[in-house]
């Protein structure tokens, strides 16, 4: 499927096949550098990392058919390059806390994590596009003002303390706060209590994206073919609907690329708030039992979701961008 949109988008010139490469080439660069930096920050921990893992009180027996059990008793050089060989098969090893594949942890803790991301990834940019659509659209009236000044809220509060408060409201009113034990991932949807972690994460993403899209009509509306149209007669709100708008979607799509690994990394503390078996709260129990196995996995797997998004930003740019395309 990856390949077919690749020669679609080089057969009618979305982007050049230099710029392709050369930002792929940096994509695998800035990934490999990411793996060796979470695999130096674990390696560079003071102490034998056995040690760390077991307690100062284990034994001098456990601790060696620890390092056995792990490699820890190879070089290091040794240790990167067979972790990082196994990780490019989905292979992270196993846990020392749970004794199960680190995989099979993540994949588990995903059927929480992944539902939250996209939902709360919808519900911003559908927040996102209308707010900002409203903010150009209501020019020096009482609503644009009140839009803009929820934006100036929504971007000065994060995400956990937004789940903080909505905790407290739900408490409080006895909203309900806890999720009832599904099958799978869609049964999540039909739950109330899901929807209050999806606001405190969409929230700060929606008035981000408003704010970059209200800015770019408000910049589109002082161009030339605006003006033109407004001279043939048409109103300023039909210029803005019928022209303003088809160029601004655009140069969203970049933007929206950014928003998700934003909402994954933010969901690693809002899970924790709400007290959800996601991603985040994994993470938290991978540090409290000095897991090191399970925290490089995580580590990982955020980071190179963080990339890939910007490597999928980088080639909206270049498609969205005439002046990006020239090798």
């Amino acid at each position: 499927m990856g390949l077919i949109l690749l020669i679609v988008a080089f057969r009618y010139q979305f982007f050049s096949i230099s710029g392709f490469l050369k930002k792929s080439g940096q994509f695998l660069l800035a990934s490999w550098i990411a793996s060796l930096v979470i695999f130096m920050a674990i390696s560079v921990l003071p102490g034998d990392p056995a040690e760390y893992m077991m307690g100062l009180q284990a034994s001098p027996r456990a601790l060696a058919a620890l390092q056995t059990e792990f490699g820890l008793d190879k070089p290091a050089y040794i240790r990167y390059i067979n972790w990082l060989t196994h990780s490019l098969h989905g292979d992270f090893g196993s846990s020392f806390s749970y004794h199960l594949p680190a995989s099979d942890l993540i994949a588990e803790a995903l059927n929480i994590s992944l539902p939250l991301v996209l939902a709360s990834f919808c519900l911003a940019a559908t927040a996102g596009f209308f707010f900002g659509l409203a903010i150009a659209f209501f020019r020096f009236r009482p609503l644009r003002i009140f839009l803009l000044t929820l934006t100036r809220l929504g971007l000065s509060l994060p995400a956990f303390w937004i789940a903080v408060l909505l905790l407290y409201a739900g408490l409080h009113y006895h909203w309900p706060l806890t999720l009832e034990n599904t099958p799978s991932s869609l049964g999540l949807l039909t739950q109330p209590a899901f929807y209050w972690p999806v606001i405190a994460l969409a929230l700060p993403q929606a008035t981000w994206l408003a704010r970059a899209f209200s800015q770019q009509l408000q910049g589109i509306e002082q161009e030339d073919f605006i003006m033109a149209a407004r001279a043939r007669g048409l109103s300023r709100s039909q210029a803005l609907l019928r022209h303003a708008l088809r160029h601004a979607l655009p140069a969203l799509l970049p933007l929206l690329a950014l928003s998700l690994p934003a909402l994954l990394t933010g969901s690693i503390i809002v899970e924790n708030i709400f007290y959800l078996s996601g991603l985040g709260r994994l993470l938290l129990q991978a540090i409290a039992a000095r897991d090191l196995v399970l925290i490089q996995a995580i580590a990982l797997l955020v980071a190179m979701v963080t990339l890939f998004a910007r490597f999928i930003s980088d080639l909206l740019h270049l498609a969205i961008d005439p002046r990006l395309k020239q090798p």
